[in-house]
């Protein structure tokens, strides 16, 4: 192999050269780039069906951040609408050097007297 490019003419070697500098160059720079940007769709559809799409998406929607990642911490019983439950619902939604969410909630331990 090294005979093949000895063989080549310098003009050529210099121009494989800068091409494949160039292309690493460009991989580089979309490994490190991808990483500061480009989370907007991902957070907004985190939020529309975060805490059983309890956020209220519409006021949230302008103040969503583009740069960082959400990341969602959520446990309780998510009920369907008509359902009932006495778990606790607790949803952390949250992006970093841009503060986040939390929404808990639980059920009242009050009895309602009988009629």
């Amino acid at each position: 192999m090294l005979t093949f490019v000895g063989r080549m003419p310098r003009r050529l070697r210099l121009s494989l050269a800068a091409a494949l500098a160039l292309g690493l160059v460009a991989a580089g720079l979309t490994l490190v780039l991808r990483d500061q940007g480009g989370h907007l769709a991902a957070n907004r559809a985190q939020v529309k069906r975060a805490c059983g799409g309890l956020l209220p998406y519409d006021e949230l929607h302008d103040h969503i951040p583009d740069d960082a990642r959400g990341t969602l911490d959520q446990y309780g019983t998510l009920l369907q609408p008509g359902q009932e439950s006495r778990s606790l619902l607790n949803c952390t939604l949250e992006w970093e050097g841009h503060g986040g969410l939390h929404v808990e909630a639980a059920s009242s331990s009050t009895t309602f007297p009988t009629r």
